[in-house]
């Protein structure tokens, strides 16, 4: 967090710093979990980064929560610089960005009700002067000279320093956020294998997925991708990117533009690949769907250099041609074809005929499966197919997921499980 701190004195030799880590050692029965969440202002006209004073400003942003939402001022050199209440702390790091650093709570729900409860409360405000936030992990249009400086003189020596010590850390103090967890602990060992664990829940790749056809109810909740949303991370340690192509509604919203007839939405593929590598999520591999096989067959050949491979379920190919699908033929990267027993567009015979121009790509026949993959059963065919690709030994996944006894379960579950 960046509220001021009281300092500790001079670090004269490394048992200090030990002290001051077992200090921290806490009983089971005391444990806490507390997040900070960080996200980036701007303007919504003018989609610039807000600065620290003026109507539409970081200023107004805070003295809007203090008034309206009850949080207490904190102020350097007579500047508004954070707030705090309940234990939780709203603070400013060095290029504007809003940071929420909750208090100590007992479960993680209770902390993402207290960031959903902050999400609200700062909506309630940068609503009214025309201000948005987004969290991202990096700013993604803007440079370092477009951040704003904040009015806290330990920046003003951090940046400094960032300049005599290396090339990119001005960028990380002005052009980055984070959510962060904070963790208690009963020993040293006991540290150290939670952080060792938080290392391992890192990704090991990345599905990025392209959704059906949206003229015929496509998008990208559809349901094996959002039961892939759901439990690839958890099961697989499989990062999941899933979006709307341009002109289209869902319950996520709806994406800006029209319907390009699988051309136009080019661009949204080459979008979401750039989000995914400025994210530095790691092996990307192209997950298609139908209508999304298509974008893929066309457009992603001369993008084979930044993915990791590729994988299309239901191929139509009926705006892919067999030129489309030839040029992949001589491609480095893995390409499966998922093909339904009973697909209404390309089953398994035709399928063989049709990819045959591209021996490379293996064809893999779904038995008693349909084009849309309808069913406990196919819908766990294909997310096992995928995590066999994309992270072999997550493979095969697991039928359940059983949570700790001790954790409150919801008084009522979505209507369909995950």
């Amino acid at each position: 967090m960046s509220i001021p701190q009281t300092g500790g004195g001079p670090i004269e030799h490394s048992d200090q710093l030990a002290e001051y880590l077992a200090a921290g050692c806490k009983p089971r029965d005391d444990w806490r979990i507390g997040t900070e969440h960080e996200k980036f202002g701007y303007c919504k006209q003018s989609l610039k980064p807000i600065p620290y004073d003026g109507t539409a400003s970081i200023f107004a942003v805070l003295d809007g929560l203090r008034q309206r939402h009850g949080w207490a001022p904190v102020e350097e050199a007579g500047k508004l610089i954070g707030l705090t209440k309940d234990g939780a702390n709203v603070s400013l790091e060095p290029g504007g960005q809003l940071e929420l650093s909750g208090a100590p709570l007992a479960t993680i729900h209770e902390t993402c009700d207290e960031v959903n409860a902050h999400l609200k409360d700062v909506r309630d405000i940068a609503d009214t002067l025309g201000v948005g936030f987004i969290g991202l992990g990096a700013a993604p249009i803007w440079s370092y000279e477009d951040m704003p400086m904040m009015p806290k003189g330990r920046y003003t020596l951090m940046r400094d320093y960032m300049d005599r010590v290396g090339t990119m850390g001005k960028s990380m103090m002005f052009r980055t956020c984070t959510v962060q967890v904070n963790l208690d602990f009963e020993s040293e060992a006991d540290m150290v294998k939670k952080m060792r664990v938080a290392i391992a829940l890192q990704p090991v790749a990345t599905a990025l997925f392209l959704h059906p056809l949206p003229t015929a109810g496509g998008f990208m909740d559809s349901h094996v991708i959002r039961k892939a949303a759901w439990r690839l991370p958890a099961l697989a340690d499989i990062a999941v990117l899933r979006f709307n192509f341009r002109g289209v509604s869902s319950p996520r919203g709806t994406s800006e533009g029209t319907f390009g007839e699988g051309i136009e939405e080019a661009h949204d593929l080459v979008a979401a690949l750039d989000f995914v590598q400025a994210q530095g999520l790691p092996a990307p591999w192209l997950i298609g769907w139908s209508f999304g096989t298509e974008v893929i067959l066309k457009h992603a050949r001369a993008l084979v250099d930044r993915i990791s491979g590729v994988l299309l379920l239901s191929p139509p190919l009926h705006r892919a041609t067999d030129r489309d699908v030839a040029a992949w033929s001589d491609v480095s990267v893995p390409v499966v074809a998922l093909i339904p027993e009973f697909d209404d567009f390309l089953p398994p015979e035709p399928a063989r005929t049709r990819f045959g121009v591209a021996a490379n790509i293996e064809l893999v026949e779904a038995h008693g499966a349909k084009h849309l993959w309808v069913g406990e059963k196919q819908t766990s065919f294909v997310l096992g197919e995928i995590t066999k690709r994309l992270n072999p030994d997550a493979w095969p996944l697991p039928a359940a997921w059983p949570l700790p006894a001790a954790w409150p379960l919801p008084a009522a579950w979505p209507d369909e499980s995950p």
